[in-house]
């Protein structure tokens, strides 16, 4: 219905939920399939097993968990929920023993904290044998969220790699069943825990929500008291593409919006101010998401949103690099770098590949326009300069000079003055310009070949430092170079570390050398608790 008149307006009840997991079923939409894969994996045959939910942060995977502690599985399954993140915890007895005080909620349970059984892990197994006769016949089903914090306690010597095994064993001769949420990257967990236990686990991804689910979860919860004009509701669900996050983020701004506005019916300019809001007051989880990205992938986002300023369409590695040297960014990339970052960001749900083909688009239009808005090309490329360039490796490396009307000439020193001949790369016979004092004369020298020439040699502690020379990139230390005697100016840069900033003066057939001690540049870290006394890892 639509309000006529703002005298009889009620305000909406905001029902939308950002940054939190849904734990009731008002607000969860979809997930069918997902619930009976787990309910069927879960109900074949007398052992159990384990199933790990990968997925993107903000995909939903907690909301899941809570959505299975509230019955979503059924009648014939006792779900219980160990959240990782609040979990502190001493050694193994200690772990074990919260997760026996979990399972039993407000019954009778052995304090293994107490208990005088040197064993902590035969009396878990005991106490789960003799479970399932306590919580009727039922399927016992342990979910943990945000299960890589297990190895956090692993590698700090908190707990034992024998917490794994004692879990594989309850899978392999109880009715016990192990639900794990984490990233997608599970090659990047530690082998030497996770091999024996993982390669036992079905792997199940989940991603955004279906556009019948998106739908739903736009129109649904307020379906009674506000209406959506022609179009508007599946301009919502194209801007986020059914990510559950960023819907729930578009649509509670509008309800906030229709509040402030005392009006009950959403147009599409509605949308493109929630937009407006998202964009320029984007939420930490944005920030923090975009924070996370390397270098390249931050690069590769922007100039592809620029190529997509006016409309998505597809783009592949090529047309990135492509625009990279006619815009003269200022930065090369490594080819195979960069189709790595392509990759990455595909399966980081940023972007879509196409079926037929390796080019890319946005997969949400909200990242699309946020993109190009607030983090541009060049706002990167001062990003990744103020941070001392790009890290060791990063797959990206700068280009001293090129051609294009937005040519970039990038310097550490300010005493070093470069002259680019004819748009081409620098080179030891190409002209080059040096001050010679306060009047500002230049002498050109048209060949270093023929000058005076001495040796200079580079080092840094600790080794690997960018070497810059008169503005020029030579490698990182220790560098070696032969070079026209007089001032050389030497700059070093590394990630982490204050660059350093030099003057050398070289004499005819010297050969010299240079250390130079990195600074490493530190921060102080204050962590509180509440209640205090929390253990920090």
């Amino acid at each position: 219905m639509t309000n006529s008149g703002s005298e009889s307006f009620k305000p909406i009840q905001n029902p939308y939920i950002v940054g939190n997991p849904i734990k009731g079923r008002k607000m969860f939409f979809g997930r069918e399939d997902d619930f009976a894969y787990i309910t069927t994996k879960c109900s074949l045959g007398k052992e159990g097993g384990l199933i790990v939910l990968c997925g993107a942060r903000r995909s939903g995977k907690t909301s899941i968990l809570f959505q299975i502690l509230d019955g979503r599985l059924g009648d014939d399954f006792y779900p219980v929920l160990v959240d990782m993140q609040s979990m502190a915890i001493q050694n193994d007895r200690d772990f074990l023993g919260k997760i026996v005080k979990i399972i039993s909620g407000d019954g009778d349970a052995p304090d293994l904290t107490t208990s005088k059984e040197e064993n902590p892990f035969h009396e878990f197994e005991k106490f789960i044998g003799g479970l399932k006769k306590r919580i009727g016949g039922k399927k016992l089903v342990m979910a943990f969220d945000e299960y890589e914090l297990i190895e956090t306690f692993l590698d700090s010597g908190t707990i034992t790699s024998q917490i794994l095994h004692t879990f594989a064993n309850l899978i392999e001769h109880h009715e016990v069943f192990v639900v794990f949420t984490g990233s997608d990257h599970l090659e990047a967990r530690n082998k030497k825990y996770w091999d024996m236990f993982l390669s036992k686990a079905l792997h199940r991804r989940i991603s955004f929500l279906s556009r019948n689910d998106t739908l739903r979860l736009i129109q649904e919860p307020l379906g009674d008291i506000i209406q959506y004009e022609d179009g508007v509701a599946e301009e919502i669900a194209d801007l986020t593409a059914g990510q559950p996050f960023y819907t729930q983020v578009m649509c509670q701004n509008l309800v906030d919006y229709l509040n402030d506005e005392r009006r009950y019916n959403v147009t599409s300019q509605d949308v493109t101010n929630a937009l407006e809001d998202v964009i320029e007051n984007p939420l930490p989880q944005m920030i923090f998401h975009w924070n996370a990205l390397s270098e390249i992938e931050k690069l590769t986002l922007s100039i592809l949103a620029e190529i997509s300023r006016e409309d998505a369409q597809p783009v592949d590695a090529a047309r990135i690099a492509a625009f990279a040297a006619k815009e003269g960014i200022g930065y090369r990339f490594d080819p195979i770098a960069l189709n790595k970052a392509l990759e990455k960001l595909f399966h980081g749900d940023l972007i879509v590949k196409s079926a037929d083909s390796d080019t890319y688009v946005f997969k949400m239009g909200l990242w699309r326009d946020w993109a190009k808005r607030m983090h541009s090309v060049w706002k990167v490329i001062d990003e990744i300069e103020r941070d001392g360039g790009p890290h060791p490796n990063a797959g990206i490396e700068k280009v001293i000079a090129g051609s294009g009307k937005k040519a970039l000439v990038w310097s550490a020193v300010a005493a070093a003055v470069v002259v680019v001949a004819a748009g081409g790369y620098l080179l030891r016979d190409t002209i080059i310009h040096r001050n010679n004092g306060p009047a500002g004369n230049t002498e050109a020298v048209q060949s270093t070949a023929a000058a005076a020439q001495a040796q200079l040699t580079v080092k840094s502690v600790p080794p690997g430092a960018e070497v810059w020379l008169d503005g020029r990139f030579m490698g990182r230390a220790p560098v070696a170079q032969q070079l026209s005697a007089g001032d050389v100016a030497v700059t070093l840069r590394a990630r982490d570390y204050a660059p350093v900033v030099d003057t050398v003066a070289l004499v005819e057939d010297e050969v010299r050398e240079v250390s130079y001690t990195l600074i490493e540049l530190t921060g102080r870290l204050r962590i509180e608790s509440t209640p205090s006394g929390a253990a920090i890892t």
